[in-house]
């Protein structure tokens, strides 16, 4: 997991948190972005943990679509 920072034509910064995930379908490593506003300890772990919410729901999901299609 690392953090990155982004800033869009009108000078506006974004933070980015960025964390890799391997898709348990297909097997490949895929990523995970959640962004923010502010640049503080608060959000950043915030953001953490929308982002492994975001991952587990990606993860699960996929697992899910796999078996309806396979019954």
């Amino acid at each position: 997991m690392y953090y990155r920072t982004k800033t869009n034509s009108k000078g506006i910064t974004r933070y980015e948190v960025v964390d890799k995930y391997k898709d348990p379908l297909t097997g490949k490593w895929k990523t995970a972005v959640v962004s923010y506003h502010k640049n503080t300890s608060r959000a950043r772990k915030q953001a953490q943990r929308e982002l492994e919410d975001k991952i587990e729901l990606l993860i699960n999901g996929s697992e899910a679509q796999f078996w309806t299609n396979v019954k």
